[in-house]
């Protein structure tokens, strides 16, 4: 009995000693795996590191051209505001002197209307006095034309009259 007891405990440390070594091998595998893997994301990390290190470089480079453009129309644009600033003194000038010219022409203007209305005006009368004046010259034609008439009768009558007498004159004689 003291061997199979023996045995059992043999049996008893060969298995766990199988156990620990399963154990160390599991750690070992696992300690590989996760180096590997370790490794993997420190390879993937690094890759990331520089594409992003170069994009910032871009970037860097980018922001650094713009700065200098900037620059350079922020040098170009105060070179420019000095003859601007003239233009826009020269275009104030000219806009005083055109609203000046402007209320000369609407003085003007306002009197050329008054002259107009007068004149308007004027005309309205002389139309009525033209109107008068032809109503007096029909009026004065039919006078005219009754007085001619008249005239024609009397001269007729008496062109009568003196062609009667004369005939009269001329038989007179004959007769007595």
């Amino acid at each position: 009995m003291f061997l199979l007891a023996q045995l059992w405990i043999y049996l008893l440390l060969v298995a766990v000693l199988g156990v620990l070594i399963g154990v160390s091998v599991a750690r070992r595998f696992w300690s590989a795996r996760t180096e590997a893997t370790r490794m993997e994301l420190e390879f993937r990390h690094t890759e990331q590191l520089y594409s992003v290190s170069a994009e910032n470089d871009a970037a860097l480079a980018a922001l650094e051209a713009a700065r200098w453009e900037a620059n350079v129309a922020l040098e170009q644009t105060t070179a420019d505001a000095a003859g601007m600033q003239a233009r826009i003194n020269e275009r104030d000038r000219q806009i005083r002197e055109l609203s000046q010219m402007l209320m000369r022409v609407n003085g003007d203007l306002a009197k050329a209307e008054g002259v107009r209305r007068a004149l308007m005006t004027e005309r309205q009368k002389n139309r009525e006095e033209l109107e008068t004046l032809r109503k007096q010259v029909a009026a004065g034609r039919a006078e005219l034309a009754q007085a001619l008439g008249h005239h024609e009768r009397d001269r007729q009558n008496l062109q009568e009259q003196l062609a009667a007498e004369r005939s009269f004159r001329l038989q007179g004689p004959v007769a007595s």
